[in-house]
């Protein structure tokens, strides 16, 4: 048996993901990991994983629990470029296609908030809040985030 020291934490306490699929603005369908908290929320924290190439996979991730823990309904999204769905899926962004991995995070919103019901309302100029941490993507999303009408907030 594997133990494993959760620094005083209560297992219980701990949100599970669920994992969901959808398709993105082209229709290639993508994927991703939402925790949940156990009450409503009106806020949704998108944690998009460092690369470009990379893949983010179900683990205790204290950054996940704390945000859930303070009421948080957390994404972390594998869109196309990201490693483990082949080797086509991740020269999805290569070069000139950069761009469709950041498209992907407006079906993240399309989807997510429509999954974790954050808003009644599914286009992103109406939507209250999308925070997204973004390792990988920080300076094109603050590059795009005008386009998206200041909805946007970058976490550094």
């Amino acid at each position: 048996m594997t133990r494993c020291d959760l620094g005083g934490l209560d297992p219980a306490s701990l949100v599970e993901p669920a994992e969901r699929r959808f398709p993105s603005f082209d229709g290639l369908e993508i994927s991703g990991f939402l925790y949940r908290p156990r009450t409503a929320t009106d806020s949704c924290v998108v944690l998009v994983h460092g690369g470009p190439e990379g893949q983010y996979r179900p683990s205790f991730d204290p950054t996940v629990q704390l945000l859930v823990a303070r009421g948080h309904a957390v994404f972390c999204p594998n869109v196309r470029g990201s490693t483990g769905y082949g080797r086509a899926f991740a020269a999805l962004d290569d070069g000139r296609k950069r761009m469709d991995s950041v498209a992907d995070l407006g079906a993240v919103h399309d989807h997510v908030v429509a999954d974790v019901h954050v808003v009644a309302v599914r286009e992103l100029h109406e939507m209250e809040r999308l925070e997204v941490a973004a390792a990988a993507l920080e300076d094109v999303a603050r590059e795009h985030a005008a386009e998206l009408d200041g909805q946007v907030h970058v976490l550094a």
